[in-house]
């Protein structure tokens, strides 16, 4: 029966959020698109960390993606390392940005992440020289 408290915890704490996601609400091109509601829900969950980590991060999915055709367990794992290496690699800059995408062909869906990282990190190419 506290509703001063009440009134004051909302204005303080729920008020804010809401503005800070609006705020970033024009980066997620494109999120209703993606219908498939496991790797929706992890994405949504890591958009929520790097935000509270004050890390940009822009969503694409200019078109409907209803369905994967993976095993849901595995493709939540590899989206989720994936991404979880991104956020890590851009605590490490002074200008970061994550940018995510989504983007389905005729027979497949493919799933792009870019991020910056520090210059010492080596190539890819680099990586599988002997």
């Amino acid at each position: 029966d506290d509703m001063p408290g009440l009134r004051d915890y909302f204005n303080k704490n729920i008020v804010p959020m809401k503005d800070n996601l609006q705020m970033n609400a024009i980066k997620l091109n494109g999120i209703e698109n993606l219908k498939v509601r496991e790797i929706k829900g992890l994405i949504t969950a890591k958009i929520l960390r790097a935000q509270e980590m004050n890390i940009p991060i822009s969503i694409e999915i200019p078109d409907e993606v209803s369905s994967i055709n993976l095993n849901m367990i595995d493709l939540s794992r590899s989206i989720g390392i994936i991404l979880d290496n991104a956020i890590e690699a851009s605590t490490e800059i002074d200008d970061p940005i994550i940018r995510v995408a989504f983007i389905e062909s005729e027979n497949s869906v493919t799933f792009i992440v870019m991020n910056k990282c520090a210059d010492d990190i080596p190539r890819i190419h680099e990586l599988f020289q002997e």
